[in-house]
């Protein structure tokens, strides 16, 4: 999927989260883990609407209450520009065990790739 120019909510639920967990398939169960694979390219091109770019913001504790990290996304993806993406899916994944054991919205995450700039490193051996 090409991320170039589209909302950061509106792709990761319809295309990253949607996909992963497959919900529009015939097949799906919310108990069984059936998604497909997910690769975005061009992360680093996503848009937010009105003020979010500072408003928004994501806070890492690193275990101490005390010493947390408070970051916009503007920020955050000058960073790293694929985290609010993945920020943003995995979010939207199921947090709970429900049928499929241990980490299941885990499962679904490492089934997701994101690449800030054009093509994907290994795009020659994908067929």
């Amino acid at each position: 999927m090409d991320a170039k120019g589209q909302t950061l909510g509106r792709l990761a639920s319809n295309g990253g989260a949607g996909v992963a967990r497959q919900t529009s398939s015939a097949v799906h169960a919310a108990g069984v883990n059936t998604g497909d694979h997910v690769i975005v390219i061009n992360s680093a091109d996503l848009v937010v609407t009105g003020n979010k770019g500072e408003g928004k913001s994501t806070t890492a504790t690193r275990g101490i209450p005390a010493v947390a990290a408070v970051r916009s996304y503007n920020a955050a993806k000058e960073r790293n520009a694929t985290f609010p993406f993945r920020h943003a899916v995995e979010g939207m994944l199921q947090h709970n065990d429900t049928g499929g054991g241990d980490g299941q919205a885990a499962a679904r995450l490492c089934r997701f790739r994101a690449w800030p700039y054009g093509a994907e490193p290994d795009s020659d051996r994908v067929r």
